[in-house]
């Protein structure tokens, strides 16, 4: 399987390469042709090279290190503050919560509102604990995805 890779330059572009690419560069220096983006660095201006998952997981790491506010599987629309999470009741009330209600927040990967909007509301229940779920098992790479108690609370 040809694997792909994430190369990161000094100056912050950022590109994928294939598996076959990254090993041809592997102890070379000077111009490098990429046929796979149509690119030609300068070999000594490359940064960083992570393979594509790896650099998937870092980067939803960081974005939700940064994240203030979010949309449950069930709609429900969430804001964080001091690093605990809150939603506002049918009462005008502020809430924290519960991670135990909410499987896509103990493996902490609660869409954006934007995410929301584009890939989610559409969806039935479903299909979005399915996608949630894929993302989830994503995340914690060869585990079992989610124990029946969690599948039933994304479902409720």
């Amino acid at each position: 399987m040809d694997n792909s890779w994430i190369v990161k330059l000094i100056d912050g572009t950022i590109f994928e390469i294939t598996g076959k690419e990254y090993n041809s560069i592997m102890g070379k220096t000077g111009l490098a042709f990429f046929p796979s983006c149509g690119r030609t660095i300068n070999l000594l201006s490359i940064s960083q090279i992570v393979d594509k998952k790896t650099y998937e997981i870092d980067e939803l790491m960081h974005r939700q290190e940064k994240q203030t506010n979010g949309v449950l599987h069930d709609g429900t629309r969430i804001y964080k503050r001091f690093n605990v999470w809150y939603f506002i009741g049918k009462d005008g009330e502020e809430y924290v919560v519960e991670e135990n209600e909410y499987p896509e927040m103990k493996y902490n990967c609660i869409p954006t509102p934007a995410e929301w909007e584009a890939k989610y509301k559409q969806l039935t229940k479903q299909e979005r604990v399915n996608v949630l779920s894929a993302k989830i098992r994503f995340l914690r790479g060869s585990h079992p995805i989610l124990s029946s108690g969690e599948n039933n609370l994304l479902l409720k």
